[in-house]
């Protein structure tokens, strides 16, 4: 775990494993909070080419 740990740089992933319902129910309850903060931020500065 050592040279894991020591490491400055990395790949890291979140990976869900479960039944197909209650993904579902996750997206819902994250992508309604996403598309709120998308509606109430102003991300126009953030992005290049936009």
């Amino acid at each position: 775990m050592t040279p894991y740990m020591s490491k400055t740089h990395g790949h890291h992933f979140n990976m869900f494993v479960m039944k197909k319902e209650l993904l579902q129910h996750y997206c819902t309850w994250l992508f309604d909070i996403l598309f709120e903060l998308e509606r109430e931020l102003d991300m126009s500065g953030l992005f290049h080419g936009q």
